[in-house]
């Protein structure tokens, strides 16, 4: 238990790192719903997508790689650390060329032909991020969560300080002081770029914080510890691609698959507004993630951590089955955080959040291939997983518009836990304790369906009565704990 202790404080720390930024930029977001339109939404939501699909290729598995080969050759490794940042270095440059001398080219397959400046700066955006992905690592690694913490923190603070000037003052300025110095530096014309302006700023700020962490050494480049690092990583890379076409494919595929195309990004609009109010399931298997992965790694060695694995999924599901609970059951006061033009999408929410548990769940599992280094079990894994997820939405996007990609994502993900349980019995065996994950899940659907029949949440009565209703979940679902802690206490 005292290990399990551990992890969950290294969850809170790390945790903090994370969910503070991406909750502040979970409240950006919001914001954005009372500055744009669905149509407009609907652009940024499919541009970010393309962005995280493209930071999967352009980080190719190497922070994990990082984590592998720095337990190996000892944490504060420079020879590490120097071939894993020269390389991903190099590559984002390279990136970066590309994407300048084909600039028209890529505008025109992303749909954006009319806006080219859109691709320079989301390719401002991910060299910038990739670049600063292994100093990110070597924090986390090195335990230094304050600091990780302070850089995210900042990150969100220079990004949200210039949205709120381009978006809010800028135009404030233009209406009832047109004359200002300071509006020589804004076009209003810009209009939704400046979403991305604001980011590339906040990325060039994050890297030039995290220089005093970038100390290498050329001489400590080693292209065997490289090849040995790419074959490690390859596996990963298809893992983390497919991972984001299975996260993010619906949103590039919105615009692609309704027509007219302006109605397809209303839809997208109001899909990803809608999603971001399952913003706290997401924040917590994030934490989780962050917290996890170096968790499995430094205790690969110890002999009882079959047990304790099983003991940290039943938890994670409990921990997210009251997340579930929670948004769910006062989701007419939670909506309140969205512009009314968006309601018309709260449909979509309860199978946002079961999708993003159950990817939490396939990041638990997910530690049997790392740890036996079959990391190509990911890779079949995640390719199945992205077929699926394509498939369905190819089939039934067009005609049942954007709830199709919610559900799309859910079945996804159950793909991948029971291949990735089916294949972790053959190679590494953990008895998990799927009886009580089975029963506590059962529990919180009917919970759930309950919740449904009774008063508003918007009255008194209404608020306690599903108050009452998580407050009883909590209680069966802790019960094995309660019990244990009652029978010691007898002893």
């Amino acid at each position: 238990m005292s290990t399990i202790k551990k992890l969950a404080g290294q969850t809170v720390i790390y945790g903090l790192s994370s969910i503070l930024p991406r909750f502040l930029n979970y409240f950006l977001a919001l914001f954005y719903t009372r500055i744009f339109l669905p149509e407009q939404l609907g652009e940024i939501t499919n541009m970010f997508a393309w962005v995280a699909i493209l930071m999967a290729l352009l980080t190719y598995g190497m922070e994990t790689a990082f984590f592998r080969y720095n337990s190996q050759k000892g944490e504060n490794s420079t020879e590490v650390f120097s071939t894993a940042f020269l390389t991903m270095l190099f590559t984002s440059v390279i990136f970066l060329l590309i994407t300048f001398i084909f600039n028209h080219q890529i505008s025109h397959f992303f749909g954006y032909e009319n806006a080219s400046s859109y691709v320079r700066w989301l390719s401002y955006i991910l060299v910038l991020d990739a670049v600063a992905t292994i100093p990110f690592a070597k924090l986390r690694l090195q335990g230094r969560p304050i600091k990780f913490m302070v850089i995210k923190l900042l990150n969100v603070g220079v990004n949200i300080g210039f949205n709120l000037w381009f978006l809010v003052v800028c135009p404030w300025l233009m209406k009832y002081h047109p004359d200002n110095f300071l509006l020589s530096f804004y076009n209003e014309n810009i209009g939704v770029g400046y979403v991305l302006i604001s980011n590339v700023i906040a990325s060039f700020v994050t890297l030039i914080l995290l220089i005093p962490e970038m100390e290498v050494s050329i001489y400590k480049y080693d292209t065997k510890l490289l090849k040995k690092m790419l074959v490690y990583g390859l596996p990963i890379l298809v893992v983390s691609v497919a991972g984001m076409v299975n996260q993010n494919i619906d949103k590039v595929l919105i615009p692609k698959l309704i027509l007219p195309k302006s109605d397809a990004m209303h839809q997208l609009g109001i899909y990803g507004a809608n999603s971001k109010l399952a913003v706290i399931m997401t924040l917590f298997v994030q934490a989780f993630r962050y917290a996890f992965e170096p968790f499995f790694f430094a205790r690969q060695k110890e002999t009882e951590d079959k047990k304790i694995y099983s003991d940290i999924l039943s938890y994670f599901v409990v921990f997210c089955l009251i997340v579930f609970l929670g948004i769910t059951l006062f989701l007419d006061q939670i909506k309140l955080l969205l512009d009314s033009n968006y309601y018309e999408g709260l449909g979509v929410v309860p199978y946002i959040l079961v999708a993003n548990m159950l990817l939490g769940i396939y990041y638990n599992l997910s530690l049997w291939y790392k740890l036996t280094d079959k990391t190509y079990f990911g890779a079949y894994l995640s390719i199945i997983g992205a077929i699926v997820t394509v498939v369905i939405n190819s089939l039934f996007l067009s005609l049942y518009g954007y709830k199709v990609a919610a559900i799309a994502q859910v079945i996804c993900f159950a793909t991948m836990i029971f291949g990735s349980y089916y294949y972790m019995k053959k190679y590494y065996p953990i008895d998990y304790d799927i009886k009580r994950i089975a029963s506590t899940g059962v529990l919180a659907f009917v919970i759930f369906y309950l919740g449904q029949f009774f008063p508003s949440v918007n009255t008194i009565l209404g608020f306690v009565l599903r108050g009452m209703l998580i407050l009883v979940f909590m209680i069966i679902a802790f019960y094995p704990e309660v019990k244990n802690v009652l029978i010691k206490q007898k002893k």
